[in-house]
């Protein structure tokens, strides 16, 4: 498949890919903060629609799963200001972050998410370059 840039998010909605327009623009947000973090251009629509799709079925459950979808430190950051801005009721519960790379920068924003919400009983947050 040709490497090309990646379609809009209301685009890929449209295909079903994923379930609203606001779940869309953030996940379109978190995977180009990625992308710009590692230095990464464009990827194929499959791999846009895979992570998308990863991201849709989790965000707005009690369990957030994003487990080695490489997010990186911005994104991490982006998603936890994100969360805060959730009511407590909306915030995840359970979060599977795993193989991230989120290092050091994207474990201050975990902890600060920690801090300030009560919301979230659970984190799985192994083999990301912390320390």
């Amino acid at each position: 498949a040709a490497l090309h840039r990646p379609r809009s998010a209301t685009s890929l909605r449209a295909a079903g890919a994923l379930p609203s327009d606001e779940v869309a623009a953030l996940a379109e947000r978190v995977y180009h903060a990625r992308n710009k973090h590692l230095g990464i251009g464009g990827h194929s629509d499959a791999r846009v629609r895979r992570f998308l799709a990863v991201f849709g079925a989790s965000w707005g459950t009690p369990r957030l799963e994003l487990r080695a979808v490489g997010l990186g430190p911005v994104a991490m950051e982006l998603l936890v200001d994100e969360m805060l801005a959730q009511p407590p009721q909306c915030r995840p519960r359970l979060v599977q972050l795993d193989q991230n790379g989120l290092g050091d920068r994207g474990a201050a924003a975990l902890a600060r998410l920690l801090a300030q919400s009560d919301s979230t009983v659970w984190l799985s947050a192994g083999a990301n370059s912390v320390g």
